[in-house]
């Protein structure tokens, strides 16, 4: 009996002591040296930026713009919690401002009577973070991480959070579990519909300082926990047609894409020399517009690079331009999509089930989920891109089902005027070797799309004037059946671009 006595004093104490430590706090603020069940997290709140926002700058100090962030109990208004660090300074109570100046436990924790709730909602940090000294919120929900969970993709929109290997990366609470997995593929305990998109708290802790910006993981390597395609870069998986998912940290990188041999693939000066990586570019730091330049900002949460952060390295950047098509990358690199995307488009049934179509088309993916046009590593981008165009031929003829034609045919090009693609349709009454060519206005060969024996049928074969500038062109097809010409005939077609 007695032992059960003392048993239930014990717990008694053991639930009552704390409360009696640190008081009612549905009553007042008390401040973070009043967390002791919490010292763990108190010590490293201690290394934030949070414990130094009022003593860092003396200009905050004295100022009501400032105030209300960078203390703790800050609320002039009638039903305020008492105790705040606006009733000590009203007062000028000294020992009450060295109280709760500085932003505590209780700015985000508001004085509650029981546990507070775990919350990944950006609003909390916005409250602050926001205006025209930190626009931080207001950026952030311009960018895409704060549709993380809808993505632009409206048909996977509803089980993106329930899924284990994208929660990972579209969620707040997959991202904090999948910084600590060593694998490239995300495998966490989805939150389901309650998710948060990619928050404040997704990629910044809390409560620790131990790295700048309070970071989850050092800047360099935090984006590309999930900007990346999921494979190992030094071993590529041989292409097999699936889609690349994100590949700007290899792009960067210079590494990750289908090689072809006999080629060299390089990197451009980005991968040595941006050592900060993605924040370099993205994450841009600017002045205090309402202040002296002495106390930063920091903006560039919608995540769009910088024009001004080109300046330091290319000093000739015209900012004024809005357009990082610097010295014509952009266009370089675009033109060489358009032709290898048109390439791929032309693949006939047979050419899309070969290696080769697999690789070319691996490699546009790999460039265009990157999504800088080239920027990120302009010379492997045009590597990639130049290997594939020259490795693959698509032969882009393609018989007509069910129609065996009567008699020999050349039909007339559609759509005729075209840019840059044109389909080109002719009949072949009995087998023998066909030949269809390209010349241009003056009589020389460009190209040669057809050149080999076919059985009797009717086909359709694409041409691609992309690398072609505007103008009058002729294809001639040339029948014949064991060195007899049996059939030939002529047309002209137009390139307007």
């Amino acid at each position: 009996m007695y032992f059960n006595i003392i048993r239930k004093i014990f717990i008694f104490m053991l639930i009552t002591f704390p409360v009696l430590l640190i008081g009612q706090h549905s009553n007042e603020y008390l401040g973070a040296e009043n967390c002791v069940c919490h010292s763990t997290v108190i010590d490293m709140w201690a290394e934030t930026k949070h414990a130094v926002a009022y003593d860092s700058v003396g200009v905050i100090q004295d100022n009501d713009h400032c105030l209300p962030c960078h203390t703790t109990g800050w609320d002039t208004t009638e039903n305020a919690i008492p105790g705040g660090f606006d009733d000590f300074y009203y007062a000028e109570d000294q020992d009450g401002i060295d109280k709760m100046k500085n932003v505590q436990c209780e700015s985000c924790h508001t004085p509650t009577d029981g546990a507070p709730e775990v919350t990944y909602a950006a609003e909390n940090c916005g409250a602050c973070h926001d205006g025209s000294h930190h626009p931080t919120y207001s950026d952030w929900e311009k960018s895409l991480h704060a549709v993380s969970r809808e993505t632009s993709r409206p048909e996977i929109f509803g089980w993106i959070d329930e899924d284990p290997g994208c929660a990972g990366c579209h969620t707040a609470e997959g991202f904090i579990q999948f910084i600590e997995q060593s694998e490239l593929e995300p495998n966490v305990d989805a939150p389901g519909d309650a998710g948060a998109d990619i928050t404040c708290a997704a990629c910044h802790a809390t409560h620790d300082g131990s790295i700048e910006g309070q970071l989850r993981m050092d800047k360099t390597e935090l984006c590309s926990k999930c900007h990346n395609p999921e494979y190992n870069p030094e071993s590529p998986p041989e292409p097999d047609g699936s889609a690349v998912h994100h590949s700007t940290a290899y792009m960067f990188e210079g590494k990750g894409g289908y090689e072809y041999d006999g080629y060299t693939y390089e990197s451009s000066l980005h991968t040595n020399v941006i050592t900060d990586k993605c924040v370099a570019c993205h994450v841009f730091m600017t002045p205090f517009e309402e202040g002296p330049p002495e106390v930063p900002a920091y903006t560039g949460h919608t995540f769009d690079p910088h024009l001004e952060s080109c300046v330091d390295c290319h000093g000739d950047f015209e900012v004024a331009d809005s357009s990082f098509d610097y010295r014509g990358v952009q266009t370089e690199i675009d033109s060489l999509m358009n032709v290898l995307h048109e390439e791929l488009a032309m693949a006939s049934s047979a050419d899309s089930t070969t290696d080769a179509f697999y690789r070319a088309k691996f490699n546009y993916e790999f460039v265009y989920a990157d999504g800088s046009h080239g920027i990120h590593n302009t010379a492997y981008a045009e590597g990639l891109l130049t290997s594939s165009i020259d490795n693959f031929e698509p032969s882009a003829l393609e018989p007509v089902e069910g129609v065996m034609p009567e008699a020999f045919a050349l039909q007339q090009n559609y759509p005729n005027p075209f840019n840059p693609v044109t389909t080109i349709g002719f009949n072949i009454r009995n087998a023998g070797k066909v030949t269809l060519t390209i010349y241009n206005s003056v009589g020389q060969r460009i190209k040669t799309l057809v050149d080999e024996s076919m059985n009797a049928g009717q086909y359709e074969v694409k041409f691609n004037g992309q690398q072609l500038s505007s103008g009058v062109y002729f294809y001639r097809i040339e029948v014949s059946d064991e060195g007899q010409m049996i059939f030939q005939k002529t047309h002209k077609m137009i390139l307007m671009k």
